[in-house]
């Protein structure tokens, strides 16, 4: 639930474009599960291509480096506010299926590794 709430603080794109608003819906309340563009295809009944380039075209982006940018976002909030849970539950809780390659993602898009972060 607090995973949840934090959503809604962090960085939600609202558009006129009802596809990339079903989309930013669907991450913000899925996140933790494994997406794919398949996935995002299947939620607007366009081909992927489409909705990739629909998204794109609103938003700047794809719609899976939206949703790790999220992801991102909602495990800072984690270690912020959570400071005893451990950095591969965390990589977990949000949806990455490997620590390493959150340690990674982390440290590309804050610059810090997240143990780094939460010191």
């Amino acid at each position: 639930m607090l995973l949840r709430q934090n959503a809604y603080q962090n960085r939600l794109i609202f558009t006129d474009s009802s596809v990339t608003n079903l989309i930013v819906s669907y991450i913000s309340s899925h996140y933790q599960e494994n997406i794919s563009n398949e996935s995002f295809s299947n939620l607007t009944g366009y081909s992927i291509s489409h909705t990739i380039r629909l998204f794109r075209d609103q938003t700047g982006e794809t719609p899976l480096k939206y949703l790790t940018d999220f992801r991102l976002r909602m495990a800072k909030s984690l270690i912020i506010f959570h400071a005893n849970l451990p950095i591969n539950k965390i990589s977990e809780l949000v949806g990455f299926s490997s620590p390493s390659y959150f340690t990674k993602q982390f440290k590309d898009y804050f610059g810090k590794t997240p143990n780094q972060f939460r010191k």
